[in-house]
C-alpha cells in the first residue's frame, strides 16, 4: 500500500466516525420570545428614567416593571443561543472541509480543493463561541443580532459553495450587509417577535444544508430540487409590512399605557439604512429619490405613533417644547444658525457607514413623534394648519438634505473622495437653505 492509499484509508476512518446531525430549533427562538415580552416594558422604564422619574418607588409602582425584568431572560437565552450556534458552526466548517476534501479527491478535482474550500479561513473570520457568549452577555444582548447575522451569512456562503459544486445548483441564497440592517429593523419594529423567526431561519439554513449535502454521508450528495431558502422577491411587501408593524405594535403599546416609542425610531432608522444601502450601486439621483421617499415614510410612521398615543407622551412633549421655546427668542440670524447647526450635527453623524442611518432615525423619529402629538392637540382645538407641515418648503428641503447625507454614507467606501465632498457640500447648502426658510416662517 503506497502513501496515498494509506492516507486515504486513514481519511476514510476519520470520515466514518463523523456525524452531521440537525440542530434543535427551540433554544434559538426563545430569545425572540423573551425580547417580545420584555422590550416594551423595558423601554417604558427607560422612558420614565429619561423624564426624571428616578424614584425607585415610582418605577416599582408601574404595572409593567415586572415584565421589564424578563429582559434578563433575553440576555441569558441569547447568550446561550449564540454560543451554541458558533460552536456548531466552527465544528461543522472543520468537518465539512475534511469531507469535501475526501469527495474532491474521489472525483479527482484537485483544483477545487484550493479554490472552493477554505475552512481554515472561515474559522479565522469567525470569533470563538466563548467570545460571542461573553460579548453578548456583557452587552446586555445588544450584540446578539449582530452575531446572528454574521453566523447566518457564513452559513449561507458555505452552503451556497457546496451546493454549487456538488449538486450543480444553489438552493441557499446569499445575504449582504444590507440584509443585516433589514433583519435588525424587523426585530425592532415587531418588538422582538421577528427575532424568534430569525433564530428559526438561521438554524433552518443549517438543517437544510445537512439534508441537502450531508444526508447520504459519507457518500457524495445527490442533486435535489427544492424551494430556495430566501425571499428576495418579497422585499417590497416585507418593507410595507414592517412600516405598518411599527405603527401597530408601538401604537397599541401606547394605548395600553406603555410609553416605549424609542425602539421604533431606531427600527425605522435601520430600515432607512437598508433602503439606501440596497440601492448603493444605482445612480446617485435614483438612490437619493428612493431614500427621500422612505424618509417621508419613516417620518409619517413615527408621526402616526405620536398621533395615536398623544396622551401617554404628554410629559415628553412638554419637555421638548420647553427646550425648543428658547430658540424662538433669537433674532433671524441667530435662529438660522441654531437651526442649521442642529440639523448639520445630525447629518454629519449620519454619514457614518451602516449605523449613521440609525442615528438619523433617532432625530427623524423624535421629530415625527412630536409632530404627531402636536397634530392631535391642534385637531382637538380645531386647528388644521399643522396638516400642511410635511409639505412646507423647509420640511421638503430638510428631509431632502437628510436623504443626501444618508446616501453619501453608503458610498464612502467605494466612491472617489472628490465626488463624496461635492455631494456633502450640496447637502450642506440644502440644509442651510432649509434653515433660512424655516427661520423666515418662525419670525413671520
Amino acid at each position: 500500500m503506497n502513501i496515498e492509499e494509506r492516507t486515504l484509508s486513514g481519511l476514510e476512518k476519520l470520515i466514518s466516525i463523523m456525524k452531521f446531525e440537525k440542530e434543535k430549533i427551540l433554544p434559538h427562538i426563545i430569545p425572540g420570545i423573551m425580547l417580545f415580552i420584555s422590550l416594551p416594558a423595558y423601554a417604558s422604564v427607560l422612558y420614565n428614567v429619561y423624564l426624571g422619574n428616578y424614584d425607585p418607588s415610582n418605577l416599582s409602582s408601574l404595572w409593567y416593571t415586572r415584565l421589564a425584568t424578563l429582559y434578563i431572560g433575553y440576555i441569558l437565552s441569547s447568550s446561550y443561543s449564540i454560543y451554541r450556534i458558533y460552536k456548531l458552526l466552527h465544528r461543522h466548517l472543520i468537518d465539512s472541509g475534511i469531507i469535501s476534501y475526501y469527495w474532491l479527491k474521489k472525483i479527482n478535482d484537485i483544483d477545487s480543493i484550493t479554490k472552493l474550500y477554505k475552512a481554515g479561513l472561515f474559522k479565522r473570520e469567525l470569533p470563538s463561541s466563548i467570545t460571542v457568549f461573553l460579548i453578548t452577555l456583557l452587552s446586555g444582548g445588544l450584540a446578539y443580532p449582530i452575531f446572528l447575522y454574521i453566523a447566518e451569512k457564513n452559513l449561507r456562503n458555505h452552503a451556497y459553495g457546496e451546493e454549487t459544486k456538488f449538486i450543480n445548483r444553489h438552493i441557499t441564497n446569499l445575504i449582504g450587509i444590507e440584509h443585516g440592517l433589514l433583519f435588525f429593523a424587523a426585530t425592532i419594529l415587531t418588538m422582538g417577535l421577528y427575532l424568534a423567526y430569525w433564530g428559526y431561519r438561521a438554524i433552518n439554513v443549517y438543517n437544510k444544508h445537512i439534508e441537502i449535502i450531508h444526508r447520504n454521508h459519507p457518500e457524495l450528495p445527490q442533486p435535489q430540487y427544492s424551494v430556495s431558502i430566501w425571499y428576495e422577491d418579497n422585499i417590497p411587501v416585507l418593507l410595507l409590512a414592517l412600516v405598518f408593524s411599527g405603527i401597530v405594535f408601538y401604537g397599541l403599546a401606547g394605548l395600553i399605557g406603555l410609553p416605549c416609542y424609542l425602539p421604533s425610531v431606531i427600527g425605522y432608522g435601520a430600515l432607512l439604512g437598508y433602503v439606501a444601502l440596497r440601492h448603493r450601486y444605482d445612480s446617485f439621483s435614483k438612490q437619493v429619490l428612493l431614500t427621500y421617499a422612505f424618509i417621508y415614510v419613516a417620518f409619517l410612521s413615527t408621526a402616526a405613533i405620536g398621533f395615536i398615543d398623544a396622551p401617554v407622551y404628554t410629559d415628553f412633549y412638554k419637555t421638548i417644547q420647553e427646550q425648543l421655546s428658547s430658540m424662538h427668542s433669537y433674532d433671524f440670524f441667530n435662529l438660522t444658525l441654531n437651526i442649521f447647526f442642529n440639523n448639520l450635527g445630525i447629518s454629519i453623524v449620519a454619514i457614518s457607514p451602516l449605523i449613521g442611518s440609525i442615528y438619523m432615525g433617532l432625530g427623524l423619529g423624535n421629530s415625527g413623534l412630536m409632530y404627531g402629538i402636536a397634530l392631535t392637540i391642534g385637531l382637538l382645538k380645531g386647528d388644521l394648519s399643522l396638516l400642511a407641515l410635511p409639505i412646507m418648503p423647509h420640511a421638503i428641503l430638510e428631509l431632502f438634505a437628510y436623504s443626501i447625507f444618508i446616501v453619501v454614507s453608503t458610498r464612502i467606501v467605494f466612491e472617489e473622495t472628490r465626488k463624496i465632498l461635492n455631494k456633502l457640500l450640496f447637502g450642506i447648502i440644502v440644509l442651510l437653505l432649509a434653515a433660512v426658510v424655516e427661520s423666515l416662517l418662525i419670525v413671520s
